[in-house]
């Protein structure tokens, strides 16, 4: 019997039990008939559970929890009760700019740490939400896993067990991550946050428009604005806020109150929802993950005994027809057998055992 009726057999015998199945075994060695063209599958795709778990993450709990969470701390130190402990932390870090001359003018050294500060404000929603986005992170697989079964997503291996948190096909695969990363992944989205603040606030400044001169105690010193004009970061709420409160009157008649609570929520929002997206997409894309691959994988950090035991048994989840992944397996092991041989510390014997392997098979359940 030839190789491609041995491969329809078990075709012929697994597919009928097991439809849709997406788990299988395939041990490939380093040569393949030359008549056993791959097909041109796509490869696995995400399935419901992952789709719902990065929207739940990084769409649900790291934008919109974020971004409602932040609002409310901003306000809370913006304009209640926790204003004086900000214009206090302003003013120490306004005095320690002017005083090591790292910004010589005082009214600059002011604002600019006025700005700053209320926009680290907004990203404090983010350090809560640290906790449980470290656990989901941690916990993908199996939380995909339970997703899945909450779905219907049939999570059946070809010999018909179902399959295990560690079995399922993940596009993304998440690696566990140290308090320390996590913390240095928010500390950097912060950074990136602040720097958009500030860079908003300078280019985005409206030079027509002077403010009414207004003068602050900073303890050490006051500082009075005789001629400021109004910072990018206003200009943006204030100019949206206006809008908001067009469409509001159009349609209820009435405009917000300007002290009350949608207001200041609505305009910290203005500019957080920019802010919350910024720090979203960079702990999106420092989560550390990457696509899933087979559990032995072959590359040239490997030593010769590694690579070995890896060639005889090189197990993945794919589908049975999936001969293009196959393909791509042989290759990559043919360029490490290829790579081998021209290394003069790799004994001639072991590329040999490597080369000296039989026609390809699919096994089932091995």
């Amino acid at each position: 019997m030839t190789d491609m009726q041995q491969e329809n057999a078990i075709k012929q015998e697994v597919l009928p039990q097991n439809g849709n199945s997406s788990a299988v075994v395939a041990e490939q060695k380093s040569s393949q008939n030359p008549e056993n063209k791959p097909e041109n599958k796509p490869e696995p795709v995400m399935s419901k559970g992952e789709k719902v778990f990065d929207k739940a993450v990084y769409t649900g709990l790291n934008y919109w929890v974020n971004l409602i969470s932040s609002v409310a701390i901003a306000d809370y130190f913006v304009n209640l009760k926790g204003k004086d402990s900000l214009n206090k932390i302003i003013s120490k870090t306004t005095e320690f700019l002017t005083k090591s001359k790292i910004v010589k003018n005082l009214n600059t050294a002011h604002h600019h740490t006025k700005v700053g500060w209320e926009t680290m404000a907004l990203c404090m929603g983010g350090f809560i939400l640290v906790a449980p986005l470290k656990w989901l992170e941690d916990r993908k697989r199996p939380v995909v896993h339970k997703i899945n079964k909450k779905l219907g997503v049939k999570q059946i291996a070809p010999d018909g067990h179902e399959e295990t948190p560690d079995e399922i096909h993940i596009v993304e695969e998440q690696p566990k991550q140290s308090w320390g990363n996590v913390l240095w992944r928010r500390l950097v989205g912060m950074g990136a946050v602040v720097g958009a603040g500030l860079t908003i606030d300078h280019f985005l400044a409206d030079k027509k428009t002077i403010l009414p001169e207004k003068t602050y105690d900073l303890g050490f010193e006051k500082v009075t604005y005789d001629a400021k004009i109004l910072g990018g970061k206003d200009r943006i709420t204030r100019t949206a806020f206006a809008e908001i409160n067009k469409a509001a009157k159009l349609v209820s008649g009435k405009e917000f109150n300007k002290k009350g609570v949608v207001s200041r929520w609505t305009q910290l929002a203005i500019l957080d929802s920019v802010f919350t997206l910024i720090t979203a997409v960079v702990m999106k894309v420092t989560n550390g993950a990457k696509r899933g691959k087979m559990p032995k994988e072959i590359d040239d950090s490997n030593d010769p005994v590694v690579v070995k035991d890896a060639v005889d048994n090189i197990t993945t989840t794919a589908d049975l027809c999936d001969r293009a992944f196959a393909e791509r397996v042989e290759k990559r092991v043919n360029k490490l057998v290829d790579s081998m041989a021209t290394r003069s510390e790799v004994p001639h014997s072991f590329v040999e055992t490597l080369q000296k392997k039989d026609t390809p098979t699919l096994g089932v359940g091995v």
